[in-house]
């Protein structure tokens, strides 16, 4: 504890002496001398009297830039032009590879500005697209076993688009379409409806308590109000931005793409040793060439008989966020086919069986009342579903075979 600190005094050098810092350390304020007691310090002779500060004029420092009027409105050309040709510019150093029976990156599901710059590759590519969940984008298939996939080798081109995602619920969806598919115009777009997310309070958005569910960016924010989403008043700002401005849902893609999710700030701590712009260049994750899911029958991955409590449609917010999407893609000129399921009947207790059949009548018929084609037959046997919802892909290779032999599908 005794820090021996050598005086540096010419004469206790000589006598090896030393300055112990502790008992200097330790002094405390009584040991000082009063300061009223302490003498006046004189200037010395000649020296410039210290003028006061606050009454000194205020001068910029020397190394200050001064902008004038003119000044700003450059800064204010050139942010909006960075803002406005950034994003774009960006599309020339993303490495986005596609090709045939193209699903969207998994990790990226939440990425909506490269999902956006996926819709508008996919509606100028194919004539046709596949819009839903995870059963459209093939949970438990792999690349060139999806439904899309069989369609296309069933047609013999490269007919239908993928742009599913996972988790995409109806309320996402119609996020999606609205928010982030302004080029999904003048096509042919089949959606999967999953009667899961009507098959309880839960799934439907409307427990009594908050909850964390899948794309929140994508439902609304402020109206109509979901009690499982309470979002602060920053979140839904920065959403809002998101959607309005692509400047801001670019800088979340480089978050998510680059960042391992963090902001710039917080990466460059975890990273300190790592150039701030190693990332330029990098590769963005693979497509997922195989099943994400192990791909097994239901029963053998560990699933039971379910009840599903099933919603009352009219009260559903998921099934008049459907209807809302369907209305939307209608008003764009698109020719809408809906499948309704394919669930596994097999999953369920009796009476939840009954139940989803009262449902799905209830589907088919607003469907027949809009004049919107559907197919509501899909029946695939026990072994040919992952879960309650998924085939596998045997049961996509049949769907597709059945949905080109039904006369009210696109031809």
């Amino acid at each position: 504890m005794h820090d021996r600190v050598r005086a540096g005094l010419p004469d206790l050098r000589h006598a090896g002496a030393s300055l112990y810092l502790l008992p200097v350390l330790i002094m405390t304020t009584q040991h000082l001398p009063d300061a009223k007691a302490r003498p006046e310090m004189t200037p010395p002779p000649g020296a410039r009297e210290k003028p006061d500060p606050a009454e000194q004029p205020f001068r910029f420092a020397s190394e200050t830039l001064r902008l004038r009027m003119r000044d700003w409105l450059v800064v204010l050309v050139l942010v909006i032009l960075a803002t406005l040709l950034l994003p774009r510019v960006w599309t020339l150093v993303d490495d986005f590879e596609t090709g045939e029976n193209f699903r969207f990156p998994y990790d990226l599901s939440n990425d909506y500005w490269l999902v956006s710059r996926w819709i508008g590759e996919a509606t100028a590519t194919y004539p046709a697209l596949t819009l839903g969940d995870s059963v459209v984008w093939g949970q438990y298939a792999g690349r060139n076993e999806t439904l899309a996939a069989y369609l296309n080798a069933g047609m013999g081109e490269q007919v239908f688009g993928n742009i599913g995602l996972d988790g995409l619920h109806p309320a996402a969806m119609y996020g999606l379409v609205r928010h982030y598919g302004g080029s999904i115009r003048n096509k042919q777009v089949l959606i999967q409806l999953n009667p899961l997310w009507v098959s309880s309070a839960q799934h439907d958005l409307q427990g009594d308590e908050e909850t964390r569910f899948n794309h929140p960016g994508l439902v609304p924010q402020v109206y109509p109000n979901l009690p499982v989403y309470k979002p602060t008043v920053e979140e839904v700002f920065f959403t809002v931005l998101e959607r309005s401005v692509d400047f801001f849902a670019w800088t979340r893609h480089l978050r998510l793409a680059y960042f391992d999710n963090m902001d710039y700030h917080s990466w460059t701590l975890e990273n300190p040793s790592d150039f701030p712009l190693s990332f330029i260049g990098h590769e963005l994750p693979a497509v997922d060439e195989n099943p994400r899911s192990r791909a097994i029958p239901w029963e053998q991955g560990g699933f039971t008989e379910t009840e599903f409590p099933w919603l009352d449609l009219e009260t559903s917010f998921q099934w008049q966020s459907f209807r809302n999407m369907i209305d939307l893609l209608r008003s764009r000129d698109n020719e809408v086919f809906v499948l309704v399921g394919p669930f596994n009947k097999h999953m369920m207790a009796p009476e939840s069986r009954v139940r989803y059949e009262q449902v799905k009548a209830e589907m088919v018929r607003w469907l027949e009342q809009e004049g919107i084609p559907h197919n509501a037959t899909a029946n695939l046997p026990t072994d040919e579903f992952g879960d309650a919802s998924h085939p596998l892909a045997s049961g996509y290779e049949r769907l597709a075979r059945e949905l080109l032999e039904d006369p009210a599908f696109f031809k």
